[in-house]
């Protein structure tokens, strides 16, 4: 595919000041491998099978719930001190029902299932690019349908993470699939400098669509050239 365009100025993720909540990537494992423990391994990151949670999303919201000890210590002098003991970390997300997108797909065959079925692994990617986690999780309380009659489906569902998390050792790149833009390959290559970004996410795929997807606006197939 030739590029022979360029981002305008002041379009893309801001680098500076007060970053939006689209420049976090938050990915999820549609073909997670169960162990027998009941959850995905997240020692290897690596693998096709992420797909972006961002069709038809249009809110991702985190909650932290700590779990607190609060004892006073004679050495405190009457005073109370606080250690955190424990934490239960999710994510509540709201859209638009998409059909087609391949994390909503992967929803949608979960919904009715239980127990290990609802288990994952999950790759969350600060706007910085310098914080990257991947995370055990739950995809809890799915909704699918919900709406007027000439509104758009809504959706919403809980990620919940399971177990202690693990950083990404080096820099994890993410890069679209050509033939499914929403899904990514995640490698990671040792890190060459401290000042080295954490994760690059290639997402051109879906901005410049090719192939099939690259249909006039008039629909149908492209007309053969002359």
């Amino acid at each position: 595919m030739t590029v022979n365009t360029k981002e305008i100025k002041g379009t893309g993720p801001s680098t500076t000041g007060y970053p939006e909540q689209y420049q976090d990537y938050l990915f999820i494992d549609i073909k997670p491998m169960i162990g027998k423990n009941g959850q995905a391994d997240i020692k290897d990151a690596t693998g096709p099978t992420w797909a972006w949670v961002s069709g038809g999303i249009s809110n991702i919201d985190e909650a932290r719930n700590d779990t607190t000890d609060s004892t006073a210590y004679m050495d405190g002098h009457g005073f109370t001190n606080h250690d955190v003991t424990g934490s239960d970390v999710s994510y509540s997300v709201t859209g638009n029902r998409k059909m087609g997108d391949a994390f909503q797909e992967y929803l949608r065959s979960i919904a009715d299932s239980h127990g290990t079925y609802r288990n994952t692994r999950m790759i969350y990617v600060d706007a910085d690019r310098t914080h990257t986690i991947i995370a055990q999780c739950t995809i809890s309380n799915p909704k699918l349908n919900g709406a007027a009659a000439n509104a758009k489906k809504g959706i919403s569902f809980t990620i919940q993470r399971n177990n202690a998390p693990r950083e990404i050792d080096g820099v994890l790149t993410m890069n679209a699939n050509s033939d499914d833009p929403y899904v990514f390959t995640a490698t990671v290559t040792a890190a060459s400098g401290s000042d080295e970004p954490k994760a690059v996410v290639n997402e051109d795929a879906t901005t410049n669509p090719h192939g099939g997807d690259a249909n006039p606006l008039t629909g149908g197939s492209p007309e053969p050239a002359h």
